[in-house]
């Protein structure tokens, strides 16, 4: 993959409102770049989505959302599915599956391989926890899972129960079923190794 590759990615991104931050955005664009079904849990305004669509694109992997566009904290613009959509048209994507919906309900109906799993939902400690008890099952094993915001300074819900879910995350034999594998700003991501 080429440096001007993601360059020209995070340029479309940018031109959507956001929170996320470059070097992550070019950590989950490269993370993203895989075949098979990549999953995003919170779209916001569509930043990141624009991202998975673009790594999608490269082998024509399927994106799939879920929000239910509930009210964002400290002040941020509230978000819908039609400014989403609208976002993503205005800079010449189509937008992907969107689940109108909470995170619980989505997975309850869930039955794909999920070879990218991308968790930027419920920032409180046990949304974070059901979002990772209920998705990485679906995860196949070399797939990946990315969370934003772990170490964020005032969202310690993240960092928390990522961090009881690594720790129990181990098979019979008490082996880790995941494999920590880089952290860019705030955005960690594990590998599924068993």
């Amino acid at each position: 993959m080429k440096d001007d590759e993601v360059a020209q990615a995070l340029r479309v991104a940018w031109k959507i409102p956001g929170l996320y931050r470059k070097a992550e955005a070019g950590y989950l664009y490269r993370l993203a770049r895989r075949r098979g079904t990549l999953v995003e849990i919170g779209v916001w305004m569509g930043r990141t989505t624009s991202l998975l669509l673009q790594a999608a694109g490269v082998w024509g992997a399927r994106v799939v959302s879920i929000d239910p566009f509930g009210p964002m904290p400290n002040g941020h613009a509230q978000a819908s599915a039609e400014r989403w959509r609208a976002n993503l048209r205005g800079v010449g994507l189509t937008p992907p599956r969107l689940l109108e919906m909470d995170s619980d309900q989505a997975a309850a109906d869930w039955a794909d391989e999920i070879a990218l799993l991308f968790i930027d939902g419920d920032h409180a400690r046990a949304g974070v926890a059901s979002d990772l008890e209920k998705w990485t099952p679906f995860v196949k094993v070399g797939g990946v899972v990315a969370l934003h915001d772990m170490f964020y300074p005032s969202i310690t819900g993240v960092c928390l129960a990522v961090a009881e879910w690594w720790t129990a995350e181990r098979d019979e034999a008490g082996r880790p079923r995941w494999q920590l594998i880089g952290l860019r700003d705030f955005t960690i991501a594990f590998r599924r190794v068993l």
